[in-house]
């Protein structure tokens, strides 16, 4: 439902509106002087299908949002509609992340983090892992599902992104499950001596086969690899001209012809592949 240009940053605001300037500067010191305005509006302006009240959201005027949904907008918002919606914390956490971070559209749409926290549930893992924590979102939609005495290690590289998880986390039951780790995950993993019923994959793409074959590690039989991001904005399909295209069409290649597992590629959103370790 928000879409956001990802080089952008709130500069001011008004009781009904906010103010974005857009484009950082080549030489990465300040921003040109381009901006479109954010409206508040409701629920109902924006989805024709929404029945909630009392909701407002923050429409963004830009369709180039860094992330392409596979599926007809139509669609999506009946989908929408139609899913129990998130709990106000996870609502304040997605919109506060547009609203004070660059590159916002990294977060979990709400429609992907209602599948997250329904696996979850479904599954009811003990130990889970998360590569990419961002500003939370994703972590406490995995983290529902597991019991009391279960633990979900989130791991991210920016550790200027503990301010979410330490505003967030605590404000939600699941939240004292979250153990989150700032560094390289590579090296991180295996000091936490643990194996996983549940990993989710969402971080640099690049390294996607190296945090493949980690999950695949330190996953116990029968556990669950969800990954993020795998159609590219749909690049995948012709992927010449983009590097990360190129290896993430090389990395479902490689994951469709694995032996070890069982997998299926959904087109929600940018893709997620789910993947069961045989």
């Amino acid at each position: 439902m928000l879409s956001i240009d990802p080089l952008a940053f709130i500069s001011e605001n008004t009781s009904d509106s906010y103010v974005i300037k857009r484009k950082l500067n080549p030489n990465g010191v300040g921003f040109l002087h381009n901006s479109i305005v954010v409206k508040r509006t409701s629920c109902k302006q924006l989805n024709p299908y929404c029945n909630k009240q009392n909701s407002t959201y923050f429409e963004i005027p830009n369709n180039n949002s860094q992330f392409c949904n596979m599926i007809d907008e139509s669609i999506l918002h009946y989908a929408e509609a139609h899913s129990t919606p998130d709990q106000l914390i996870l609502q304040e956490l997605q919109r506060e992340t547009f609203l004070k971070v660059l590159l916002p559209a990294m977060i979990s749409s709400p429609l992907q983090g209602a599948l997250l926290r329904i696996i979850s549930e479904m599954l009811k893992p003990q130990q889970v892992l998360e590569i990419g924590t961002f500003t939370g979102y994703s972590a406490l939609c995995l983290a529902s599902g597991i019991p009391n005495n279960g633990r979900l290690d989130t791991i991210d590289c920016n550790e200027e992104l503990s301010t979410f998880h330490e505003k967030y986390f605590p404000l939600l039951p699941q939240g004292v499950k979250i153990k989150a780790h700032y560094g390289n995950a590579l090296t991180i993993i295996p000091t936490l001596s643990t194996t996983y019923d549940l990993v989710f994959i969402d971080a640099d793409k690049q390294n996607y086969k190296a945090y493949y074959e980690l999950a695949l590690q330190y996953a116990k039989t029968g556990a669950w690899i969800i990954i993020d991001n795998v159609l590219w904005k749909g690049k995948v399909l012709n992927p010449a001209n983009d590097k990360d295209a190129v290896y993430l069409d090389s990395f479902n290649k490689q994951v469709n012809n694995d032996g070890r597992v069982d997998n299926v590629l959904l087109p929600i959103r940018d893709g997620l592949l789910v993947i069961k370790k045989l």
